[in-house]
């Protein structure tokens, strides 16, 4: 009986499929192991044609992100900045630094009996002397009036060096006539000193 036993067992054993080396591995293993191993068959396991070539052409697309990506960064990085250009200034020449010279009118000549005029009025009445100015304007041209008007108006008197100084001033500096009134009256007292210094300086430059 135990000869038949096992021929029989060895029969079934036979007849049965025999379990590949993986399934063997999957039935020593757990359940969850077991489940796990299955999986990865499953992942492992042959796909269809289609499944094939989509997951070929997603890997493909990614490959080409990664390769843009990438290519991308090197370009950044390996471009090169453009250089920023620099502007080299000359030193300025002393002739740059110099102001234009303004070509300004020159004054206009100051009136011959201004001094004069100022003279009389500081001895006679200080108050005039602001209106020095406006005055020789409004009498321009008129000089002879301008001082008899003077001599009258301060009631100046006619010296005894009158004819002398006219006779000097007609032959030395003909422009001072009708000044003499006036002059003779700001000397007063020292006539002859004053008549030695205008011979001293007209004389001596002949």
């Amino acid at each position: 009986p135990t000869h038949r036993t096992r021929s029989g067992r060895r029969r079934a054993e036979r007849e049965s499929p025999r379990p590949s080396p993986r399934q063997r591995s999957l039935s020593k293993t757990s359940s969850p192991s077991r489940r796990a191993a299955e999986d990865a068959l499953n992942l492992t396991a042959p796909k269809s044609p289609r499944s094939a070539n989509i997951q070929q052409s997603l890997m493909s697309i990614s490959e080409a992100v990664q390769q843009l990506k990438s290519g991308a960064y090197r370009n950044s990085s390996a471009t090169p900045s453009t250089p920023v250009p620099t502007v080299t200034t000359l030193p300025a020449s002393p002739a740059s630094h110099a102001r234009p010279q303004e070509h300004r009118a020159p004054p206009p000549p100051e009136n011959p009996h201004r001094a004069v005029l100022v003279q009389f009025y500081k001895k006679q009445d200080p108050s005039k002397l602001k209106d020095v100015d406006t005055i020789l304007e409004r009498f321009q041209g008129h000089d002879n009036t301008l001082f008899h008007s003077l001599a009258k108006k301060y009631n100046i008197k006619c010296s005894p060096y009158r004819e002398r100084l006219i006779s000097f001033y007609s032959k030395y500096n003909p422009s001072k006539l009708c000044e003499v009134d006036i002059i003779l009256h700001l000397v007063e007292g020292n006539e002859e000193k004053f008549l030695k210094k205008l011979e001293a300086k007209y004389i001596r430059n002949e």
